[in-house]
């Protein structure tokens, strides 16, 4: 879609220039001197693809003036190019986003073994509360690498479910209060200060926009509460 619309964008260039060349040919013609021509005065002299002046003539002057059309179309071309290119990068799903940050490679991993990736594919919204990679690396060692192990791909579904929320929830629509998840149990969100807080991780990035929800960036895994 972008390669088309650059392409008519070349071509309206070209087809303007050309046709803006053509009309100086068109009405800049020569006149030789002493001629006894009567030209009407609204119809211009005509001479087209001339290469050599007529001797004792006024050679032609091509003066190229800026086409008002031509640099409107241009610049409504160039505007939708750049909505264009806007939107096709909002244009992917949480997880193809969450790919292409290079920042969340244990989490789409783990959405893998827990055969969870699917699901943050749908058409949703979701809100996803997404650990670094960082923050599953402080996690106990040991911790990420026993998750990871098919026999605890339930465990780790549960732990994925708690990050993940019904609809979308944009940084101005955060307020203190408890938040389903995914998994059945409430986060607790708290705002003061200018901070978010989920549990006890803090939101360091807001915002990050999908085409099936949005990514809030946490410095911290979030851990489900064990039932007693």
């Amino acid at each position: 879609m972008l390669l088309l619309v650059i392409v008519i964008v070349l071509d309206v260039a070209v087809i303007d220039h050309e046709h803006d060349h053509e009309q100086e040919h068109e009405f800049s013609g020569c006149i030789p001197r002493g001629a006894a021509a009567v030209i009407p005065p609204n119809k211009p002299p005509i001479i087209r693809h001339l290469r050599r002046p007529i001797k004792g003539s006024v050679e032609p002057r091509l003066v190229h003036q800026p086409n008002k059309t031509h640099m409107k179309k241009l610049t409504l071309l160039c505007t939708a190019l750049f909505a264009l290119t806007i939107s096709a990068k909002a244009a992917q799903d949480i997880v193809a986003t969450a790919k292409s940050t290079g920042t969340f490679n244990t989490l789409v991993a783990a959405l893998d073994a827990a055969d969870k990736t699917s699901m943050l594919q749908e058409k949703g919204p979701y809100t996803v509360f997404a650990p670094t990679d960082e923050a599953f690396a402080a996690l106990p060692k040991g911790t990420v690498e026993n998750l990871l192990k098919p026999k605890n791909k339930e465990k780790l579904g549960k732990l994925l479910a708690y990050h993940v929320m019904s609809g979308q929830v944009m940084a101005a629509d955060v307020r203190t209060m408890k938040a389903p998840t995914a998994n059945g149990a409430d986060l607790n969100v708290k705002v003061s200060g200018g901070k978010v807080m989920i549990n006890d991780a803090k939101v360091v990035k807001t915002d990050v926009k999908a085409s099936n929800g949005v990514i809030h960036v946490i410095d911290k895994v979030l851990m489900p509460p064990t039932k007693g």
